[in-house]
């Protein structure tokens, strides 16, 4: 059976097509790097590790990577960030750091701070490990989950409300949409156990870390709803498993808009450029609605997956991105 076909790939499959250009896929076992071509210029494209986007450059693209330094540029640009710091989970890097960034010191930290408080990864994607620690004990075990992987991690206050995503392209939003949770939906038949392990199967098939049946978020959200591990929800009833809601990890898309007020477009610009970023995903916490006076910025991506999106019933939206992101570069390379 031949390996799936990466998102990026499909996506530039169709755009070619229509436009008359040639995609050469590179790497024909995995389909992760690959090449497109008007006739006269060409510029590099993939998935996974690679970014996909040719108009980002390396410096703002790994800034962006690093969760720590892009709330710091988000700060100075005058945007309201997440109270948090960051904290190394592994002696790795020991002699290269200074004191007060260790274990001990994001327990305290998080004690000050005020639990719960949110942990994840400082250069993670897609939501793996990212997750809520109601106390001490829950904290050192996740930060302890990620440290083969990770050796930085994030502790930040939790900021309750709508989380959206809003996509960036030198200066316009062509669209956004609302993230919603990762919930385990009832059949009628399976227990709570169950549809998590169908779950934690497509995880770990798409590489992320599978979520534990007795993790701190879904005890308390079982809890909240009456329900047990060997307990069976009835059709339709959901419960969040996770307290991440990235649509590769599991969440979904809400409200999908591709036309948006000129405040959030304004405020999209200033974060993108914060970064130096021409194509982003942003990631805000929506306190007021699309008013970005109440907005909260959680993270700025620079390689966005957009397979989900696509999924949701916006292909041509996606489609209409990549051949705007393709006319832009190749107009720069042209002479």
């Amino acid at each position: 059976m031949p390996a799936p076909v990466p998102d990026t790939l499909s996506f530039l499959t169709e755009v070619c097509a229509r436009r008359g250009w040639r995609l050469s896929v590179l790497d024909e076992h995995s389909g992760y790097l690959a090449a497109v071509s008007d006739g006269r210029a060409e510029f590099l494209t993939g998935a996974g590790a690679v970014c996909a986007y040719p108009l980002n450059g390396a410096t703002a693209a790994t800034i962006a990577n690093d969760k720590a330094h892009t709330a710091l540029l988000a700060r100075r640009a005058g945007l309201r960030v997440p109270r948090g710091e960051h904290f190394f989970v592994t002696p790795r890097y020991r002699g290269v750091r200074g004191p007060g960034r260790e274990i001990h010191d994001a327990v305290r930290y998080a004690a000050d701070l005020g639990f719960p408080v949110f942990v994840k990864p400082n250069a993670g994607s897609r939501g793996a490990f990212a997750d809520v620690a109601y106390d001490a004990n829950d904290l050192i075990h996740q930060c302890a989950a990620m440290a083969a992987q990770h050796p930085v991690a994030l502790v930040q206050e939790v900021v309750a409300g709508p989380e959206y995503r809003i996509l960036v392209l030198d200066g316009d939003v062509p669209f956004l949409y609302r993230r919603t949770g990762s919930v385990l939906t009832g059949d009628g038949r399976s227990t709570v156990a169950q549809l998590l392990a169908a779950v934690n199967r497509r995880l770990e098939e798409d590489g992320l870390p599978p979520i534990a049946l007795d993790g701190p978020f879904l005890t308390r959200a079982l809890a909240t709803a009456g329900l047990a591990a060997d307990g069976v929800p009835e059709t339709g009833r959901t419960v969040e498993y996770a307290a991440r809601r990235n649509v590769s990890g599991g969440g979904g898309v809400g409200e999908f808009r591709d036309a948006v007020p000129p405040a959030v477009t304004d405020y999209a610009r200033r974060a993108a450029a914060a970064v130096g970023l021409r194509l982003c995903g942003i990631d805000v916490i929506a306190a007021n609605g699309l008013d970005p006076d109440g907005f909260t910025l959680l993270e700025i991506n620079a390689n966005p997956g957009l397979g989900g999106v696509a999924r949701a019933g916006h292909r041509a939206a996606v489609l209409d991105l990549w051949e705007r992101i393709a006319d832009t570069w190749f107009a720069g390379a042209r002479p």
